[in-house]
């Protein structure tokens, strides 16, 4: 029994550290992030993220100005928290939010290898998709047709 118990503390010990000591960074360098409070290894903040999230980002907020970083487990998020910076980060920086991000072998089967119209990049591609999508759905004749079959 106490051995059990020693190998699952040595166990959980040795992937925290592992966890600490070896975490992935994208590219060779650190990324220049906003300031953020201490983040656990493996759960990053979701220990300060209380039943209402709205007020702990809040509090987080008035503590580390309008724009910080949290780690909701080990992926890194940027919170605006007014709108001016809201506003500024999306329109100065929108071309590093128009592409949505991979996710799951299984939704890059589904979406035929992240290129359907809902999860593809932006592109000449999605710009020609939108406008096709855009005429054949809310053009004259799909609505006239919708009316007609309203009466």
């Amino acid at each position: 029994m106490a051995a059990e118990i020693l190998f699952l503390i040595l166990t959980i010990s040795t992937i925290l550290i592992g966890a600490i000591f070896f975490k992935k960074r994208p590219n060779a360098t650190r990324l220049q992030l906003p300031p953020s409070p201490l983040a656990l290894p493996i759960i990053g903040h979701f220990h300060l993220l209380t039943s209402l999230p709205h007020h702990a980002l809040a509090k987080l907020s008035s503590r580390y100005g309008s724009l910080l970083c949290i780690y909701l487990g080990s992926v890194p998020c940027i919170v605006a928290s007014s709108p001016e910076m809201a506003k500024e980060l999306l329109k100065t920086h929108e071309t590093s939010f128009l592409n949505r991000p991979h996710q799951t072998v299984g939704s890059q089967y589904l979406s035929y290898g992240c290129e359907a119209f809902a999860f593809g990049p932006h592109g000449a591609y999605w710009k020609f998709m939108r406008k096709l999508c855009m005429s054949q759905l809310l053009g004259g004749h799909t609505r006239s047709a919708a009316a007609r079959e309203g009466r």
